[in-house]
C-alpha cells in the first residue's frame, strides 16, 4: 500500500494525470485502491519456468477470472 498511497501524496497536476489513466481502464481507481496491499505485495515477476496447467505457482488469467466470479465481479466470457 506504500506505493499506492505515495501516488495518492503527488501533487495536483501529476495526481490527475493517474486520474486520467485509470478513467478508462479496465480497473478502475477504486478497486485499485481496494486491492493496493495485494497487488503490491505480490512478485510481479516473470517465473522462469514455464507456465503449467495447474497454476501451482503463478495463476493464470482463467483461474484469476474464476476467483473474480467467485468474488461476484462481473466478467466478460470473451474479448
Amino acid at each position: 500500500m506504500a506505493q499506492w498511497q505515495e501516488v495518492q501524496n503527488l501533487a495536483n497536476a501529476y495526481l490527475e494525470q493517474v486520474h486520467q489513466l485509470y478513467a478508462g481502464s479496465a480497473l478502475p481507481m477504486a478497486v485499485r485502491q481496494c486491492l493496493a496491499a495485494w497487488i503490491e505485495s505480490q512478485n510481479w515477476r516473470p517465473s522462469r519456468s514455464p507456465p503449467t496447467r495447474g497454476c501451482s505457482s503463478t495463476p493464470c488469467w482463467r483461474c484469476w477470472m474464476s476467483t473474480w466470479a467467485a468474488w461476484g465481479w462481473a466478467t466478460r466470457t470473451s474479448c
